[in-house]
């Protein structure tokens, strides 16, 4: 299992003074593909397959599915999931479904049947994944019938998201962040003296369906320089081709749509991550794919920029967790000329086999802002954070997640919801807030968007999460005695066990944690 990070704190080990330093983390950061599996994930009495962990997280509940196919035969039909378990919490577990068939798996967001969420993950630890049949125990156990190719899906850290941009509903990113290191260099830029154009990079974008048709607001991308320059990056937008598919089933950049010119300022190695603002961007289109991407040129001389600082300009890469893209991308194969036409000449490819190909680019369409306050019930001095997340719907339809760490300094935090000012397709404006997380059972908000295309801070209050619920079964009860009994004595955030046992968050399971389960007993969530 290949398990990848960008920028999310190396540790040995979460303390409580550690802790803090997670709440800059996104939820993209642990990228695992049965491809690169010693074995298919998925065979004959529940064998699995481990790899230690590579970076140190609070697990998410959201899982983001981006490619692969589920072949086999037998009795799997109609219950085909993945099920990961980490060596630090023997009896927990993170399960999510893949397909009802066999074949591609619809790529996609899944949330996880999880008593895992929350957990703190630490470096050097190990996973184990299976693939499993729970319909039925066969002498036992839950028969694996199923065999992988390419499974490529990725966990969610808290907080859940990007650093949050006001009035900004994002329908597609892939978002990086920190200091990259590492880039791709366009180059091909010719003569200094005239418009001089490095190469296009594009990826191809597939934000969250029903957005089809809404105007495109802002963009984001990033880009990395091997020496000081100022440049010109040009955004490039194209709908998809008609001509041959490339080696992912895309068809390569074809109908020019429009391209956005930004002057940007670099100084030697470093890492930009840039927003830009227009109501000229495209609405996006009927068949939601198309080709997103920059390119980079000397502003016509007038920034004095030579070739060879062209050439050392690139394209910063991550993993999208909001909408999906392919592991391909494409670029021009003619040094020094503009891609602004149609059917642009180029070809498609990866970065390399073991990298990730992915350009960071994010696509956002007008947002409204509800902002507020968590407060967790029953805690005192917190000894670590605690995870929350949340989840927005409409009716039944899953419209936005999220999340945040609360804890140590206080036991409330403050939350911004941004939810699309246009509803996506068989949506309305009546919007549902469902917080969740850890010991706390579900609180919910409902709010409504109004049709103002300003944005505003709307102000949901204060949303308290009533405590005792260690089991996640949606209500406290003796249950939740037993498991802290179980539990008693244990020291956490490092401890064995279940970590929600720890209800009042001081650092050990003891007698004021079932005195907390006994005060709300027969509470249920919302």
């Amino acid at each position: 299992m290949i398990i990848r990070y960008r920028s999310l704190p190396l540790v040995a080990g979460l303390v409580a003074t550690a802790i803090p330093g997670l709440a800059n983390a996104t939820n993209d950061g642990w990228r695992m593909t049965a491809g690169f599996f010693s074995g298919p994930a998925g065979f004959s009495g529940n064998t699995s397959v481990t790899q230690a962990a590579r970076s140190s997280y609070v697990l998410g509940d959201v899982v983001t599915v981006h490619a692969g196919t589920v072949d086999g035969s037998g009795t799997l039909a109609s219950a085909k999931k993945v099920r990961l378990k980490h060596a630090n919490y023997p009896t927990l577990y993170h399960e999510f479904g893949l397909t009802n068939s066999y074949g591609p798996v619809t790529p996609g967001t899944r949330t996880a049947a999880s008593t895992l969420k929350g957990c703190f993950i630490l470096n050097g630890s190990t996973w184990t994944l299976e693939y499993v049949n729970d319909v039925a125990l066969v002498g036992g156990v839950y028969p694996e019938e199923a065999t992988t190719t390419g499974i490529d899906f990725q966990l969610s850290g808290i907080p859940v998201g990007s650093p949050v941009q006001t009035g900004r509903f994002y329908i597609y990113q892939c978002y990086a962040t920190g200091t990259q290191t590492t880039l791709t260099a366009l180059g091909g830029a010719q003569d200094a003296d005239v418009p001089a154009y490095t190469t296009a990079i594009y990826d191809d974008v597939t934000p969250m369906p029903g957005y089809a048709g809404q105007q495109i607001t802002a963009v984001n991308w990033a880009t990395r320089t091997g020496a000081a320059a100022t440049f010109q990056s040009l955004i490039r937008f194209h709908l998809q081709g008609t001509g041959t598919p490339g080696p992912t089933g895309v068809f390569d950049p074809g109908t020019w749509l429009t391209g956005h010119t930004y002057v940007s300022s670099h100084t030697a190695g470093s890492f930009v991550w840039r927003t830009g603002v227009s109501t000229a961007f495209p609405t996006v289109p009927t068949d939601q794919t198309f080709w997103m991407g920059q390119q980079y040129n000397n502003g016509g001389a007038t920034t004095a920029t030579t070739a060879a600082q062209l050439n050392g300009i690139g394209a910063v890469y991550a993993n999208p967790h909001v909408g999906s893209s392919t592991h391909n991308l494409w670029r021009s194969t003619a040094p020094g000329t503009s891609t602004a036409v149609s059917g642009p000449v180029g070809t498609q490819g990866a970065v390399s086999p073991s990298r990730i190909s992915n350009i960071a680019l994010g696509i956002a369409v007008q947002g409204q802002d509800f902002v507020g306050t968590v407060n967790l019930q029953d805690v005192g001095a917190m000894a670590y954070q605690r995870a929350i997340t949340y989840q927005v719907f409409s009716g039944v339809m899953p419209i936005t997640h999220g999340g945040l760490l609360v804890g140590t300094a206080s036991t409330s935090s403050s939350v911004r919801v941004i939810l699309p000012n246009v509803p996506p397709a068989g949506a309305t404006n009546q919007y549902t807030i469902v917080f969740d997380g850890a010991s706390f059972l579900k609180k919910t908000v409902n709010v409504t968007v109004p049709g103002s295309a300003t944005p505003t801070d709307i102000n949901i209050g204060a949303v308290a999460l009533v405590n005792g619920d260690v089991d996640t079964s949606g209500e406290v009860d003796a249950a939740d005695i037993d498991q802290v009994i179980a539990d008693f004595g244990a020291i956490w955030p490092v401890g064995n066990g279940n970590p929600n046992s720890d209800v009042d968050v001081s650092g050990e399971v003891d007698a004021g944690d079932i005195d907390i389960i006994i005060a709300n007993f027969g509470a249920i969530d919302e």
